[in-house]
């Protein structure tokens, strides 16, 4: 008896039964492999004929002597996969665009010419964090004296630096 084999689609090709047992069982055929018989209708994987190990008989169907087509198992192709992996990449872009964690630089600089031309949205006696929570970090913090400190924020038309006195905003000038 013989055994047609195929993989993927294609066929292997036939082997003599005990040929075919040994490569079953070795793993050089798989059993996600298809096997076919005469007296078979159609093809079935090889994890069937594993199961059933060497003692069973194998059992015939009203099959013809030549083997059927061989059913192809759905896979995607290649250039559908491509379009969701696009799809999904322009989403997780387009997300972050909105969220602005893929502005880089250009965040602070428009969250500071926003809030800058916004008058009487910086003012002074405002509290340290009521400045980070309107501007955000700022780019550099230089402790000048004692409780004194200078926040620099970088903006589109140059540097603006805020002066804090114990956590108190004092003064601001743009250079």
């Amino acid at each position: 008896m013989r055994f047609h084999v195929a993989r993927d689609g294609a066929v292997m090709g036939e082997f003599e039964e005990q040929i075919f047992r040994n490569k079953v069982f070795s793993g050089e055929i798989r059993p996600s492999d298809l096997y076919w018989i005469p007296g078979f209708s159609n093809w079935r994987p090889v994890s069937e004929f594993r199961i059933a190990r060497k003692t069973e008989p194998i059992v015939l169907d009203d099959g013809s002597a030549v083997p059927p087509a061989i059913q192809e198992s759905r896979q995607r192709s290649a250039p559908a996969l491509a379009l969701v992996c696009i799809a999904v990449l322009a989403l997780i872009f387009f997300v972050g665009m909105m969220t602005g964690k893929l502005r880089g630089g250009r965040t602070q600089h428009a969250r500071i010419e926003a809030k800058t031309a916004l008058a009487g949205e910086i003012r002074i006696g405002m509290s340290a964090n009521e400045v980070i929570s309107l501007l955000g970090q700022p780019t550099k913090i230089e402790r000048v004296a004692g409780s004194k400190e200078q926040w620099t924020y970088e903006g589109p038309n140059g540097p603006a630096i805020l002066h804090f006195e114990n956590g108190v905003l004092r003064r601001v000038h743009s250079d």
